[in-house]
């Protein structure tokens, strides 16, 4: 086998694993040219309908298959996907040198994190695994993660050490996720064991930034985190209804749609 097609196998292994990964890092990661990755994709995009190139974030989106049932983290991050990349990297335009920041767990909030520029200076604190791993390699922030019993389907970290930590930070912005967003029910997540980490996370924050697409608007889930008013800006994308819009506009939180 030649080594084009030996490095194409290998970058379709990175990504059913990884589910999404920067063409830079893709280029560090296998020590070839960036120029050189975007041939192979040429390739591999012919043969593989499931991986794409969207703003130079490589991704294996495999929503074509998708299957109701109970929530996982793992198919979460395929649905919707191109609007959760656009989202994330919106919000990471928003944050600045020095800033203390939160990010939430979730899908979307994870594109945040692969998202933030590798030279920012910041402090980052995430509750959540694969939050986590982008960050990792990103010298120059300094992450906290309280961390504690691992739960596999949400990929969070949960313990009572790690609330008592949340309780006593503060954070300029915090990037928070939602499962359902009502208009008489609230903010809601999945799982009752996130409840008491995001409400946490919002009274730790001066600036409150939720992230979701469009799809989690008019959705209810089984555990309520807060009331929508309690944030101060969305990020959504462009399938948002004018109907909504307007309801957060006269609660006087910010829509912005990518």
């Amino acid at each position: 086998m030649s080594k084009s097609a030996l490095r194409i196998n290998q970058i379709e292994m990175i990504l059913k694993e990884r589910h999404s990964m920067p063409v830079k890092e893709l280029s560090d990661t296998l020590q070839v040219s960036e120029m050189t990755i975007r041939r192979d994709l040429e390739i591999l995009t012919n043969n593989n309908p499931f991986i794409r190139n969207i703003r130079g974030l490589l991704v294996y989106d495999t929503s074509q298959s998708l299957t109701s049932g109970t929530y996982d983290i793992a198919n979460a991050k395929d649905a919707n996907l191109s609007n959760k990349i656009a989202i994330g990297q919106k919000a990471a335009s928003m944050v600045e040198d020095n800033d203390v920041i939160i990010i939430d767990l979730g899908s979307t909030t994870e594109h945040l994190a692969h998202a933030l520029s590798a030279s920012l200076n910041a402090t980052v604190i995430c509750v959540s695994y694969n939050v986590l791993s982008p960050l990792i390699n990103k010298s120059n922030l300094k992450i906290h993660c309280p961390g504690g019993f691992f739960h596999a389907d949400t990929q969070m970290f949960e313990s009572t050490e790690s609330l008592s930590f949340l309780k006593n930070i503060r954070a300029k912005k915090l990037f928070a996720s939602a499962a359902g967003i009502h208009r008489n029910l609230g903010v809601t997540c999945a799982n009752n064991y996130e409840a008491a980490t995001k409400k946490a996370l919002l009274q730790a924050s001066a600036e409150r930034i939720l992230l979701a697409d469009s799809s989690k608007f008019d959705q209810v889930e089984t555990t309520f985190i807060s009331e929508i008013e309690n944030y101060h800006t969305v990020i959504t994308d462009s399938g948002l209804t004018e109907e909504w819009g307007e309801y957060l506009n006269e609660k006087g939180i910010t829509v912005i749609k990518v």
